[in-house]
């Protein structure tokens, strides 16, 4: 459309508009000037108002982030003792893990225990029988030399019914003897440890006698458990290459103590972690800090609710915490009892993020924190995700 003729059009209605103005009572256009002249003044007291209230707020706002910063390099609350906090929480969680994992390894094992005895019994006595022809040999190979070979003493060669039977201590000080010279003397010991026997072996090597289960749990769940165990396997196939129940044995024994199948706990229960984070948050004088925290947030929240302003002031407060501080933040608000009023007031302002920053991949990680500081890394993300990102 030409310029020329959209001025003259404003022009024209200019005009008009000025010409009814002055063609009406001079009381009336008195009333019109007075209300415009009202109208003025309230929008510029208005502007003023809400001027003087950003201006307070962020004086406020800047007031209590410099008695933040000082209370968080305090010696109470500085990144040191915060650091201290959650390492006592990573370690009580730690214990309490190893706890529910014994307990539950335990009575698997309790349930299993026929079956294992039974099938590790079998397999010693293979070896047994490997270590008996082994002595025949020695016998018949007239040794008449000064040569002192290590022989098993004869008790120790007979079929055992149970693995309590095994001896898993210093073997060379009651299993073994001399044969020297076509004789053998069994009140000698040899002086070393002869390790012929790999089932022996094993169990020892996984204190077998002090603890049972765990013994058990580590042959088929540590990387040198399982590969000792399939070597002793190989070495029986040797012996007995046509017995398939070596075969058999093996394949039962790797399924039935495979951790998924076991299902051991990964992770203490959520009633767990609140009492460890309540015990251990309320022995440490953090409360300054969060009580802080907790007051800015709320002012900002009180000044406005706009999505921008939120995300401006979070941010200038995000900026002033180290990761420790951060993270401390969220497990007081989703585990101990004092946070809770905490959560349902942060649960509204994305201070550790957005779902795009916590948003974790094989090469990625969220843009506030490095997860590996969080103590349950997979269930806190999904917390954070799901109950502290402003919907």
């Amino acid at each position: 459309m030409n310029l020329n003729f959209i001025t003259s059009q404003i022009s024209s209605i200019c005009s008009s508009v000025w010409n009814c103005i002055i063609s009406l009572d001079p009381k009336v256009i008195s009333t019109i000037v007075s209300i415009i002249a009202l109208a003025i003044t309230a929008l510029t007291l208005y502007a003023n108002t809400k001027n003087n209230k950003k201006n307070n707020f962020d004086n406020l706002f800047f007031h209590l982030i410099s008695l933040l910063n000082k209370i968080i390099i305090s010696s109470e609350n500085n990144s040191e003792k915060v650091e201290i906090t959650l390492n006592d929480i990573k370690k009580q969680n730690k214990a309490q893990l190893e706890t529910l994992k014994s307990q539950k390894i335990k009575e698997y094992y309790e349930q299993h225990k026929l079956a294992v005895n039974s099938r590790f019994v079998e397999l010693e006595n293979m070896y047994l029988k490997i270590e008996s022809k082994k002595l025949e040999k020695i016998k018949k190979s007239n040794n008449t030399t000064d040569t002192a070979v290590p022989i098993r003493k004869s008790e120790f060669l007979s079929p055992i019914d149970d693995l309590d039977e095994i001896n898993t201590s210093d073997r060379s000080q009651v299993y073994y003897s001399y044969y020297q010279n076509n004789t053998t003397d069994e009140a000698l010991n040899y002086p070393f440890d002869v390790s012929d026997n790999g089932i022996e072996t094993l169990l020892r090597m996984t204190s077998f006698k002090s603890n049972p289960s765990l013994a058990i749990y580590n042959i088929f769940n540590s990387d040198g458990g399982i590969s000792q165990f399939k070597a002793n396997i190989n070495v029986l196939k040797s012996e007995y290459p046509q017995n398939e129940t070596i075969d058999k044995i093996n394949i039962e024994l790797s399924e039935l103590f495979l951790h998924k199948n076991m299902n051991i706990p990964s992770e203490i229960s959520e009633d767990m972690k609140k009492d460890i984070v309540n015990d251990i948050l309320l022995d440490n004088k953090h409360g300054s800090y969060f009580r802080t925290v907790h007051r800015i947030l709320k002012i900002i929240l009180d000044f406005s609710k706009s999505e921008a302003v939120l995300n401006k002031y979070c941010g200038i407060l995000r900026t002033q915490l180290s990761e420790r501080h951060l993270i401390i933040l969220f497990y007081n608000a989703q585990y101990t009892d004092r946070g809770k009023k905490f959560k349902n007031l942060v649960a509204k302002m994305n201070l550790w993020g957005d779902n795009s920053e916590l948003d974790v991949g094989a090469n990625s990680d969220a843009i506030h924190f490095a997860t590996n500081n969080l103590i349950w890394k997979d269930k806190d993300l999904k917390i954070l995700k799901e109950e502290y990102v402003r919907k």
